[in-house]
């Protein structure tokens, strides 16, 4: 889950077994990523049954760690959406592979930015 475009880790992921091997041209991607979205959102706003209904083989999870902090959700509140939301998808889609990857790097200037933000409240 994340950005769209070719520039993005999943336009070059698209595009580099396929360059790789003319076997894999039928290899499809859905990106079902939804940018600032928290664990919270994922679950209210039913993307998790979005993805499940799409049957992948393969489901690459970008965790929703930074969209979650900067939403004040807390640690705990993340750790239960996280096993929801993986218990659900292993409960549907039991043969499918999942690898869950840490959140796309941010600017440190973003970060501090909000935090001098809130600091001065």
């Amino acid at each position: 889950m994340g950005s769209n475009g070719t520039n993005s880790w999943e336009g070059r992921l698209e595009k580099s077994p396929q360059a790789d091997c003319n076997d894999l041209e039928t290899l499809s991607f859905i990106n079902h990523g939804h940018e600032g979205y928290s664990t919270e959102d994922l679950i209210k706003g039913k993307k998790i049954e979005e993805l499940i209904h799409d049957d992948p083989d393969l489901i690459i999870f970008e965790n929703s760690l930074i969209n979650n902090h900067y939403q004040s959700l807390s640690l705990e509140q993340t750790e239960k959406d996280l096993e929801s939301i993986m218990a659900k998808l292993q409960k549907e889609l039991p043969n499918a592979k999942i690898l869950i990857l840490s959140p796309y790097p941010v600017a440190n200037g973003k970060i501090d930015a909000k935090k001098n933000k809130e600091e001065t409240k």
